[in-house]
């Protein structure tokens, strides 16, 4: 991550965010889930012994809230349908593959508002709690370590939207950016938020008729549903943070090009992005050819940038995408956000407190 000094600062002791930029609707819109109601009272749930709970916090110093202990999460399948005007997941379907470090039968998932319609453990109904930013879960029935089991949350209702560089999901008029450094990934999907945890991740995006979505990984699909919207599916080839998943959505153009070594880059520029500010993104291919002389293959199936139409005095080195907004990319930071793909996204720390590592590398 690149910001004007001290960023170090901030990201440890965290910031004042700004004024949303654009508007967003009064209120909390109407949302309608087509979906049964819960299995239990969302306050229910069922006493177990200590013994196959997981507890809540991952035992980071700095943030000892984030994560959760009793699983390792393999992939995520996020299905998303999004109403870009309104800034709202009108529908959404989290599926989560995950491995029993411990026999589990309650365990915790990080995740922030949203309006739940139903959660299974491996399709049978599970009870649930809102515990503050914790979504606690309880199974049917005990899951023996070592076993894999899977986990589907349908949810609906608006991220929020802030333009802080902590809000996470970011709404402004024309799009959506994410930006999910240290713990913005659980403002828009239920996740185990913390770096140790690393998954694969599938992204089902549907959107109204004339935006585009880029995401971490390659774009596998893209089709032309009968009522004018697009569903578009990108993948991750390898094992991701989720600080560092992205989702953008919006009026891109893309661009495309191929280093020496044959890594895809894909770059996607907001419209209105002036040719000059394109024109700092040109050498991204001389440099991975550069770095991976220093540091290595380049270790990720892809890369590129995502330009927004917003000026919010930051960027972040979101795997395989790197996220920017106008007025702070320079070519100084384009290497920066760069060099964070071999230090901090394929070599990353096991704790918040080790995060100057990523940017003492990466400077």
């Amino acid at each position: 991550m690149k910001r004007f000094a001290p960023i170090l600062c901030l990201l440890l002791a965290g910031c004042v965010g700004q004024e949303p930029i654009g508007t967003q609707p009064p209120g909390d819109p109407a949302v309608v889930i087509t979906a049964p109601p819960t299995p239990l009272p969302p306050t229910a749930t069922v006493t177990a012994p200590p013994d196959v709970v997981g507890r809540p916090g991952i035992g980071d110093p700095y943030f000892p809230t984030l994560g959760n202990s009793g699983y390792d999460v393999q992939h995520y399948m996020l299905d998303l349908t999004v109403d870009v005007d309104n800034n709202l997941i009108t529908e959404g379907i989290a599926t989560i593959e995950a491995v029993a470090t411990q026999p589990l039968r309650v365990f915790n998932l990080d995740f922030r508002g949203f309006d739940i319609a139903r959660i299974t453990v491996d399709g049978q109904r599970a009870g649930y709690l809102r515990d503050g930013t914790e979504l606690v879960i309880t199974a049917t029935a005990i899951i023996d370590a070592g076993d894999t089991f899977n986990v589907e949350v349908a949810y609906a209702g608006s991220p929020g939207g802030g333009t802080s560089y902590t809000s996470g999901w970011i709404y402004y008029q024309s799009g959506i950016a994410v930006a999910g450094e240290p713990s913005g990934a659980s403002t828009w999907f239920p996740v185990n938020e913390h770096p140790l945890d690393k998954a694969t991740y599938t992204y089902r995006i549907t959107v109204p008729e004339g935006f585009t979505v880029a995401a971490n990984g390659l774009l596998r699909s893209e089709e032309v549903n009968p009522d004018g919207s697009r569903t578009v599916e990108w993948r991750t080839v390898d094992p991701l943070a989720s600080y560092l998943t992205t989702l953008a959505v919006g009026d891109f153009d893309r661009v495309e090009d191929v280093t020496a070594s044959g890594v895809l880059i894909r770059n996607y520029f907001a419209a209105g992005i002036s040719a000059e500010e394109r024109a700092n993104f040109d050498r991204q291919a001389e440099m991975i050819d550069y770095f991976e002389g220093l540091f290595g293959p380049y270790p990720f199936e892809a890369y590129g940038a995502v330009v927004h139409p917003v000026s919010l005095g930051f960027a972040l080195e979101t795997q395989t995408l790197s996220v920017f907004f106008t007025g702070f990319t320079q070519e100084f930071v384009v290497a920066h956000e760069l060099a964070h793909q071999w230090f901090g996204n394929s070599v990353s720390p096991e704790g918040w407190q080790y995060i100057w590592l990523n940017e003492g590398f990466a400077t």
